[in-house]
C-alpha cells in the first residue's frame, strides 16, 4: 500500500494517483495531519469488502441465533404459533 500525506495529494495530479488505484489496483493511504488517515482502493476491491462484511455479518447472525436457541427456556413457539397470533 502507498502512503501519501494530504499535503503531498495536493501537490501532484489527482488523476495520477486515482489511476493507480484504478487500472493498477493498488491502495492508497492518505494521512492527514493529526487525523485518521483515509483510504482509497479501487471499485473492484470495494465491491469485495462489501460481500465479505455481509458475508460476516451473515455468519455472525447464525452464530447469535444458533446461541439463542440453545439458551431457550421453553417459551419459544412455532412459526404457526406467532403468525396465528399476529392474525395473519
Amino acid at each position: 500500500m502507498n502512503k501519501i500525506s494530504a499535503v503531498e495529494m495536493k501537490g501532484i495530479w489527482a488523476t495520477d494517483a486515482l489511476d493507480k488505484v484504478a487500472v493498477g489496483s493498488e491502495h492508497l493511504e492518505i494521512q492527514r495531519s493529526g487525523k485518521k488517515p483515509v483510504y482509497i482502493i479501487s471499485a473492484t476491491d470495494y465491491k469485495l469488502f462489501l460481500q465479505l462484511l455481509e458475508e460476516a455479518q451473515e455468519r455472525y447472525d447464525l452464530q447469535e441465533a444458533e446461541i439463542r436457541m440453545a439458551n431457550a427456556d421453553g417459551d419459544a413457539i412455532g412459526f404457526d404459533e406467532f403468525f396465528a397470533d399476529l392474525g395473519v
